[in-house]
């Protein structure tokens, strides 16, 4: 049989004894802070490491439920108070509560209380016991989370460049304010889609590769174009990164509109196109105004690349003769005929008068705008009236040589203020190019007309010292032989023998003088036979012994045989002139790649590195052999006479691109 149960008041000794034994146990072998309150006693224990972990010794503070509530923070008393009181009515299954308690250095430590209580048999508590940790530094660190992330999060919405979050498969996780403005979207219509909404059908075929390099944990930076929610495309530049988000492995991409830039850079590679268009149509112009004096096909080139940077309808070149202008060139709807080389008074064209006198460029925007009772009204209804009113905007721009004005150019388009500032610019730049040409086409006519002139003077010298000799004394002979057929038939021989002699000698002076006058015979004729006409002219004109040894017809260019001829006319007409001598060798050498023509006499000869007559006929021989990359060579010495020889190449850059045809001669003609 059992022992019956003690009284009560001594079973709750016991549980108490058992409970102070296991209590001292827990106190002992604990990290954290312990602490006991006995509920029926209203006292509370405070273990030595509760009290160090607020920075006190055990002999520092007492051990009372005062001094425990005291040091608990105003702001978590009632919700400490409020935790126990649950826990212990039953209303909750467990204590645990969060809330800070004030350090000795006056700073607030948070610590995690968790206790059990002790209970009679009747469910009344009279014993609640548990541990403080310190999680000061937890709840550091995750207030510094938070507050991070909240940074994180202000940047994320706040930024100007479009920033979305996708897991590795391309599917978006998140996306800022920017994005969805960029794209034309919302949050929610963008949040769990594929991110291929967010690039146009031509650059998807990249994803691909671009998840590829993301999961590798690369970076990714490339240019795309964004597709917008209404259909229309920009210019993005994406940089992404591999992050963690959530928990996993995500890509964040930054993506920035940079259709401002790009159009910028397109605008600025249109502008450096055109910039070179410009300066190549400069050194064009300058180069064909520098390779040719015919002034008309000169002009109409300079009109036709003027188009080129300076788009007109009408454009017109006009030089000024005294109170009027002449129309020199053309280009526009109207017939030439009708345009050129006509002179119109100043006062028909007072716009034009305006730019000249001015010495500037002149602007009208718009034709039609200009009042018709004003100065220029009559000229801008004669400007709309010729061009049936397709025109609106003029540009009028001087041409001037050094500070004189000589002309200018007119050019006009039917769109109203087209013409700007840079257009005047270019169009002066091109007219200065055309009063070059102008001028040199004036100057170049002048030294023809003074060349013409000193040809025929120097033509009639030649009708006198030779024809006009010859028929002199042949006028002499015929009349001898007249007087001696009467008187003495026999003795009539001699004047008609040398009668026959003259004409001859004078039909070869004729042939070297028209041959000279008619330069395209040479390509008739050929090279071979004109030197042997200039050598015989040489021979009847001057009694000079000339041996010609120039074998058959080369085939070379026209240019070529042009140059050789030229070259020994002038080293023959020096020998004439300066040499004295009494024997002339003339012989022509062609070799594969060059051809040498050699003019030598045995006159008085000349020191050739000091002054000497006929250098002005020298330096014309060298210039001549020079345009086709020829040398003329000048041997000779005082007493010892005189070898000039000319070397062209048989085929010079300038013509090596041609057929060349052999001459009549050359080809057995």
């Amino acid at each position: 049989m059992s022992d019956p149960p003690a009284p009560l008041p001594e079973r709750r000794a016991q549980y108490r004894r058992a409970d102070d034994d296991r209590f001292q146990l827990a106190v002992e072998g604990a990290n954290d802070g312990i602490w006991d309150w006995d509920i029926e006693n209203n006292t509370v224990y405070l273990s030595p490491r509760w009290k160090s972990l607020l920075g006190y010794a055990d002999h520092q503070i007492s051990n009372n439920l005062i001094e425990w509530l005291s040091r608990i923070h105003p702001e978590d008393r009632a919700r400490v108070i409020a935790g126990v009181t649950d826990y212990l009515e039953g209303s909750t299954t467990g204590y645990e509560i969060e809330y800070r308690l004030r350090h000795k250095d006056g700073s607030w430590r948070w610590v995690i209380s968790r206790g059990s209580a002790r209970r009679y048999d009747d469910g009344r508590p009279y014993r609640l016991a548990g541990s403080n940790t310190d999680i000061t530094a937890r709840k550091q660190a995750e207030a510094q989370l938070r507050e991070t992330e909240a940074q994180y999060r202000s940047i994320f919405e706040a930024t100007s460049d479009g920033m979305i979050i996708h897991d590795l498969d391309g599917c978006i996780a998140q996306a800022n304010p920017a994005l969805c403005r960029m794209h034309g979207y919302t949050s929610e219509e963008i949040i769990g889609e594929h991110l291929s909404i967010l690039i146009t059908h031509e650059d998807q075929p990249r994803i691909p590769a671009y998840l590829a390099t993301v999961r590798e944990g690369g970076t990714f930076t490339a240019q795309a174009l964004g597709a917008r929610k209404d259909g229309s495309v920009f210019h993005a530049e994406i940089q992404s990164s591999t992050i963690i988000y959530r928990g996993t492995p995500h890509v964040l991409a930054v993506s920035r509109d940079i259709t401002e830039r790009v159009q910028a850079y397109q605008l600025l590679e249109q502008r450096v196109a055109e910039r070179t268009r410009e300066i190549k149509t400069l050194l064009d112009i300058a180069r064909n105004v520098a390779s040719t004096l015919e002034l008309q096909p000169l002009l109409d080139l300079i009109l036709e690349q003027l188009k080129v940077v300076v788009d007109y309808q009408n454009a017109g070149l006009y030089t000024i003769d005294e109170d009027a202008f002449i129309s020199e060139g053309y280009r526009g709807p109207l017939k030439q005929e009708d345009v050129v080389h006509r002179r119109i008074p100043f006062s028909i064209l007072p716009l034009h008068t305006r730019a000249v006198r001015d010495q500037a460029p002149l602007i009208i925007d718009d034709l039609h705008t200009i009042d018709p009772a004003s100065e220029y009204g009559p000229a801008a209804a004669l400007m709309l009236q010729t061009s049936h009113d397709r025109t609106a905007s003029w540009l009028g721009v001087p041409l001037m040589v050094k500070d004189r004005v000589i002309g200018m150019l007119s050019i006009s388009s039917p769109q109203p203020g087209y013409y700007t500032r840079r257009h005047a610019d270019l169009a002066m730049a091109i007219a200065t190019q055309a009063a070059v040409a102008l001028e040199n086409a004036k100057l170049y006519e002048r030294a023809q007309e003074v060349a013409t002139l000193e040809e025929r003077q120097r033509l009639a010298r030649e009708l006198h010292d030779s024809v006009s000799q010859a028929l002199y004394s042949i006028g002499l002979a015929a009349n001898a032989a007249r007087l001696l057929i009467d008187r003495d038939p026999p003795q009539a021989a001699a004047p008609l023998d040398y009668l026959i002699a003259l004409t001859e000698a004078g039909i070869t002076e004729m042939r070297a003088l028209i041959f000279e006058l008619r330069p395209e015979s040479l390509e008739q004729e050929g090279l071979i036979a004109a030197l042997e006409k200039q050598a015989a002219a040489l021979s009847a004109r001057h009694r000079i012994a000339v041996q010609a040894d120039l074998g058959a017809e080369p085939v070379l260019p026209l240019e070529i045989k042009e140059a050789l001829y030229r070259i020994g006319q002038e080293a023959m007409h020096n020998v004439v002139k300066h040499a004295r001598a009494k024997q002339v060798e003339v012989r022509l050498t062609v070799e594969p790649d060059k051809v040498t023509l050699c003019v030598a006499d045995d006159g008085k000869g000349f020191a050739v590195d000091g002054a000497f007559p006929g250098h002005l006929g020298l330096r014309s021989m060298r210039e001549r052999a020079a345009r086709h990359d020829g040398t003329v060579e000048i041997s000779s010495a005082p007493g010892q006479g005189t070898c000039v020889r000319a070397t062209l190449p048989v085929c010079p850059p300038g013509v090596k691109d041609r057929t060349r045809h052999p001459t009549p001669h050359a080809a057995g003609a």
